[in-house]
């Protein structure tokens, strides 16, 4: 259950945040960046209903790239890739992954969104198992951008 978050509109500018699936935005979010996460709702449910017993990994990865495509967004790679008893583990969740998903997998779906003109990235990632019948999302919290604005509020409260 994380999530990673980055933004940039040139080199010089770039936030980043890490949490459990909340990013930390300083300054004002861009048109573009709110355009890539209004898509990823989406795009996180279209994969999560295909991460079952006997899918291809390859199958949610296009998916993933085809809902974010529809938005005007590409993946800059894969959509994600198992976790075991390291972060990092075969088999991933990507266009050439031929790999039937089975029942308790547990994979970190993290989709690379990038514009097309490779000025802005959005990058989460939440972690599933996969099931019989669709995914589990093991992220147990909302969907959204952080200030830091609500720290200071519930500490003055």
């Amino acid at each position: 259950m994380t999530f990673f978050f980055i933004h940039w509109k040139s080199p010089a500018q770039v936030a980043i945040g890490w949490s459990s699936r909340d990013a930390l935005i300083r300054g004002k979010i861009s048109p573009r960046t709110q355009a890539m996460a209004d898509a990823y709702p989406e795009a996180l449910e279209a994969a999560r209903k295909l991460m079952r017993t006997g899918e291809l990994a390859s199958h949610v990865h296009q998916v993933v790239a085809e809902k974010f495509s529809k938005h005007g967004f590409s993946l800059g790679h894969l959509s994600g890739h198992s976790i075991g008893t390291t972060m990092l583990e075969y088999p991933a969740i990507g266009a050439k992954s031929n790999v039937v998903l089975q029942e308790n997998m547990i994979f970190s779906l993290h989709p690379q969104v990038v514009d097309h003109d490779g000025k802005v990235c959005l990058y989460t990632q939440d972690t599933y198992r996969i099931g019989k019948k669709e995914g589990e999302c093991l992220a147990d919290v909302p969907w959204k951008f952080f200030t830091g604005e609500e720290t200071r509020q519930r500490a003055a409260s």
